[in-house]
């Protein structure tokens, strides 16, 4: 009896974990790769260029990267030390981050976002985002309105929440790439993180 019992929690919860939809935004040995539920789209970009800057208990890297078809992204990924979480919801801290002006979702679903920032002079950027845990805050931006547009078509993305703003910022150089604006005084003292709320009882 207890083992039949057991045998149903294991599928009960293996029916949880398979129904959970899985999102993904990494570079890894030069390869992007985007996830959406079942849906999934890897391109080859080069690294130009990788950045590694520390702002006490938060960990960024920043990759610049160049196309095939010659395009220049830009891959963030921040990540928090293991007694810190980020303070604010993804939407929040995104703006902080891009000082941007207005942030408007075209596209959500669990922890995935595509977004585009109106920056404070007025132009408009695209950005992939992508947030599992309050621990992990993953950035692609600069792409095209087709690239972004494209992204949509292959990630099976059907409808949008907003109009797409169609002229927007594209990259052309490396040293002009980085656009987000991480500082030691955002991060510590808007503050974008937080010790962990569960830890403190918070």
């Amino acid at each position: 009896m207890v083992r039949a019992a057991k045998l149903l929690l294991s599928i009960i919860m293996l029916g949880i974990i398979s129904g959970c939809s899985t999102t993904n935004l990494t570079y890894k040995n030069q390869q992007l790769t985007l996830q959406l539920d079942g849906q999934y789209l890897q391109v080859h970009g080069t690294s130009l260029n990788r950045h590694l800057d520390n702002f006490g208990n938060l960990y960024l890297t920043r990759e610049i990267l160049r196309m095939d078809d010659g395009s220049i992204l830009v891959y963030e990924n921040a990540l928090t030390d293991d007694m810190f979480e980020f303070n604010l919801m993804p939407l929040q801290t995104i703006r902080i981050v891009f000082d941007a002006r207005q942030v408007i979702t075209i596209y959500y679903k669990d922890s995935f976002y595509l977004l585009q920032l109106i920056l404070q002079d007025g132009r408009v950027l695209n950005v992939a985002a992508e947030q599992q845990d309050d621990q992990n805050l993953k950035l692609l931006y600069g792409m095209s309105t087709s690239r972004f547009e494209n992204i949509m078509r292959q990630l099976g993305v059907a409808e949008v929440r907003n109009p797409i703003i169609k002229r927007v910022i594209t990259i052309h150089q490396p040293k002009d790439a980085i656009l987000s604006r991480w500082s030691v005084k955002k991060v510590q003292f808007v503050p974008l993180i937080t010790p962990l709320r569960m830890l403190f009882g918070l």
